[in-house]
């Protein structure tokens, strides 16, 4: 009988050990990309600028903890689907490009901010890691959400509760509406050079 019972035990914590466990094994990856992306910031040589070289760096950073056709996916919707395999990569790699130079040009203001880790929770297969940007004078919250693909990738990230993804799908939707798939793609890669330009 006390065998049956402590059987039973194991049995109905299972799922909360590996609840747990994912939580840990998603707040890692998360320490891991933003340890990751403050070396390549503290490594620049000036300290002010991205440059190609710590544009490649950050390249090698997203490559290993973000899924960015997960990305590409939800910030198209329903679009996704209707374009050909050749059009999906196109979107993904110009996607990809321009979250890497938008997002790594905004991290040349990093000095000595720090982050803390708030915390982590579940929601169905996903788990979202919350954290917080400290500055002298204030602080930013910022959510990670990740989903297991052998492992666990970001697919999201929301500054103060507002959804990279969703934003993107808003404004692409409006401009796909306007110009169609191609008429998006021009955009992009308008946008593209001029941030490279801007470098």
């Amino acid at each position: 009988m006390r065998h049956l019972l402590f059987t039973l035990c194991l049995v109905l914590l299972m799922p909360f050990q590996a609840t747990a466990n994912s939580q840990t094994d998603a707040e890692t990856v998360v320490r891991h990309v933003i340890d990751e992306l403050v070396e390549v910031l503290k490594a620049r040589d000036d300290t002010d600028l991205i440059t190609e070289k710590d544009m490649a760096s950050i390249h090698d950073v997203a490559n290993k903890y973000f899924d960015f056709t997960e990305m590409a996916k939800r910030s198209l919707s329903k679009k996704w689907k209707k374009l050909n395999k050749s059009q999906q990569h196109q979107f993904v790699t110009t996607f990809r490009a321009l979250l890497e130079r938008s997002y790594g040009s905004r991290l040349s203001g990093f000095q000595n901010q720090t982050v803390e880790y708030i915390g982590s929770e579940t929601q169905g297969d996903n788990i979202i890691v919350s954290t917080e940007v400290v500055d002298e004078d204030r602080s930013i919250p910022i959510d990670y959400k990740l989903h297991q693909k052998n492992t666990w990738l970001i697919y999201d990230i929301r500054v103060e509760s507002q959804s990279l993804v969703s934003t993107y799908r808003s404004d692409f939707k409006k401009i796909i509406k306007k110009k169609g798939f191609d008429g998006l793609m021009a955009v992009l890669e308008s946008k593209l050079e001029q941030l490279k330009d801007s470098e």
